[in-house]
């Protein structure tokens, strides 16, 4: 019996050891990925060894990093992972905030001491320190988006009108009085900044035929009002009322969860002016397309609709000249250079041509005029918002708190 126990115990340690081995081996050989398509953003690459960063920590810190984003098989792992969050979430509410908190060196767009932007919230210094400033109300432009006649079908929180998938919309009141009050706690840790506050639209708010869009419970426009209500001397930025009567361009992709740079751009002209600066004119600016974008929705709605009428991501470069780095953690050690905008994308994310995808921390410098540093806390809808930014800012800091180390 005791024999018999003891090859258990061995075959046990076995099951466990043998593969752990076996990935660790064949990750010593095993080429590293530049980029995470399942997770919108680039990857750690092995940092470069140094007695000096080996003895403070920052390599071996820096090297878990590393592995952490090449372990093998990972994005399959990754894969599963989303497709178990997916099967059990009840409620999305996506990638539609922004937060802009000002920089050290202050000196906003538009003046004063500092900006800060987030989830797309948005937080910028005030002019003078301490100065209140109330939510304005959301726009109540019309709707001009010409709806589709085509009949709608669903799979999960995905539906999908003739080539146009979408995913569907609540007001969960609870999580937006949490939400509020998250960013009420940020602008009291800085009292003498303008914090803004931008939240961002999404498709089915235009697109989709009104059942889907017009009850309170439904209605992004109510929920967006309904959060600016509960905000504290941070400003609400009313990106809705300049979306609203554009719809009619390419404002939103329809293959994909986002918005387009186009989309971005009216965001941030409302931005502007809740800021006080000028926009930069979208017409001044060089621009290209990169064809062929199949997006996030294909996972959803296997359908041919999406693969034979493919997106094209429209991309603007900023007019100034710009330099950005990404870092794996809040100390900003041993950061890897990266581009505003890349104009090929070798990957079917076409979406990671904006700040290339999602990371921890990125520094971007301008030679924009004044010495304006802004930093914005973002999800994945500010990737294609940010290099508006670098239009009118000397230092740009992007936060995506899904993934940063503190």
């Amino acid at each position: 019996m005791k024999k018999l126990i003891k090859r258990i115990y061995a075959l046990s340690i076995a099951v466990v050891l043998v593969p752990l081995f076996a990935f660790g081996t064949y990750s010593l050989f095993d080429p590293d990925d530049k980029i995470s398509e399942e997770e919108n953003r680039t990857l750690a690459q092995k940092p470069k060894f140094s007695l000096s960063a080996f003895f403070s920590g920052t390599y071996t810190k820096d090297y878990e990093t590393y592995y952490n984003d090449q372990f093998p098989a990972r994005n399959g792992l990754i894969t599963i992972n989303n497709a178990l969050e997916n099967f059990y979430s009840a409620l999305k509410w996506g990638d539609d905030g922004i937060t802009i908190v000002p920089g050290p060196n202050g000196g906003g767009a538009g003046g004063g001491k500092g900006e800060a932007l987030g989830d797309m919230e948005s937080s910028q210094p005030s002019e003078r320190p301490g100065e209140v400033s109330s939510a304005p109300p959301v726009s109540s432009a019309d709707n001009t988006a010409s709806e589709s006649t085509e009949p709608v079908t669903q799979s999960g929180y995905v539906i999908l009108q003739g080539t146009r998938a979408m995913e569907l919309y609540d007001n969960s009141f609870p999580k937006l009085d949490a939400y509020a009050d998250t960013i009420n706690r940020l602008k009291k840790k800085l009292p003498d900044v303008k914090v803004y506050n931008l939240l961002a639209p999404t498709s089915v708010e235009f697109y989709a035929p009104e059942k889907y869009h017009s009850s309170r419970q439904k209605s992004q426009k109510q929920g967006i009002e309904y959060v600016y209500g509960k905000l504290n001397n941070v400003i609400g930025v009313d990106a809705y009322g300049s979306i609203a009567p554009n719809t009619k361009e390419y404002l939103y992709f329809r293959t994909d969860h986002h918005w387009t740079a186009r989309g971005a751009y009216y965001a941030y002209r409302a931005f502007a002016e809740a800021a006080g600066f000028t926009p930069v004119d979208i017409g001044t600016l060089q621009t290209g397309k990169i064809d062929g974008f199949v997006g996030s929705m294909d996972r959803y709605v296997k359908t041919d609709k999406l693969k034979n009428n493919p997106d094209f991501v429209e991309y603007f470069y900023p007019r100034t000249q710009t330099q950005a780095t990404v870092y794996s953690s809040a100390s900003m050690e041993n950061g890897r250079s990266i581009k505003v905008i890349t104009p090929e994308v070798s990957a079917s994310n076409k979406y990671l041509t904006f700040i290339a995808g999602d990371n921890p921390l990125t520094k971007i410098t301008t030679d924009a005029p004044g010495d304006g540093s802004i930093l914005v806390v973002k999800e994945s809808y500010g990737n294609a918002f940010i290099p508006w930014l670098c239009n009118n800012y000397k230092t740009v800091y992007v936060v995506d708190p899904r993934s940063i180390t503190m």
